[in-house]
């Protein structure tokens, strides 16, 4: 289920012409993350005995990556619409 989420969820935040580099981006990601991820736990448990630090810095990237991923996909603000002078008055008559 995870691997059908993959696209669909950038595709319906991000959905226009640079959609492709986009989900280029996360692919890369994942797959940056997947080969570094159990080299660095590994060396951590050599290192400290313990899981503790590794978990961490899985939450620290799944946090960073939220936190990335939020600021993303913000709507840019628009200005809000100045009625016409023509829609001013006909909301006047009535």
């Amino acid at each position: 289920m995870r691997i059908a989420q993959l696209s669909t969820i950038p595709a319906d935040v991000f959905a226009g012409p640079h959609l492709g580099a986009i989900l280029g981006v996360v692919q890369a990601g994942g797959g940056l993350g997947g080969a570094i991820g159990p080299y660095l736990a590994g060396w951590l448990f050599d290192v400290t005995s313990s899981y503790r630090l590794a978990f961490l810095a899985a939450c620290v990237a799944v946090a960073g990556s939220a936190i990335a991923a939020w600021f993303a996909a913000r709507p840019a603000a628009v200005p809000a619409a100045r009625p016409s002078a023509g829609a001013e008055a006909s909301n006047r008559k009535h």
